[in-house]
């Protein structure tokens, strides 16, 4: 029997998180260069990109395609939203428990979000 110790799985956990940042950070300065202009940006974008994981991961959310999206919306509504009173209900609408998976709840914020900038004009 293969015994795995809780400093083993520290360590996987830690590297995942790693390649995890570093592919999210990647992805997300080849859609906005000028987060990623220099090596300070970059350093920046990372620590916010974990930052934002790390904040996701609180809400529920596990896969890459919503890590993405609450990445997509902490980067374009500034990666402090959360703290903002006009966008608290994002965090609590992602956070309450069923119904819906967690994936479906960060559907009904994108949706949500589409419809708020619709209705200011902004065609999405």
């Amino acid at each position: 029997m293969l015994t795995i110790r809780s400093e083993q799985i520290q360590a996987l956990d830690r590297d995942f998180d790693d390649r995890l940042i570093e592919e999210m950070s990647l992805w997300l300065g080849a859609r906005l260069p000028d987060a990623a202009a220099d090596a300070n940006a970059k350093r920046a974008l990372q620590a916010n990109v974990a930052e934002a994981i790390r904040r996701s991961r609180c809400c529920g959310l596990s896969t890459a395609a919503d890590h993405r999206s609450y990445l997509l919306v902490s980067a374009v509504l500034g990666w402090d939203f959360h703290t903002r009173p006009q966008y608290r209900w994002i965090e609590e609408c992602l956070s309450n428990p069923p119904p819906g998976a967690p994936g479906e709840r960060m559907s009904d914020v994108l949706q949500a979000l589409r419809g708020q900038l619709q209705s200011h004009g902004v065609s999405v």
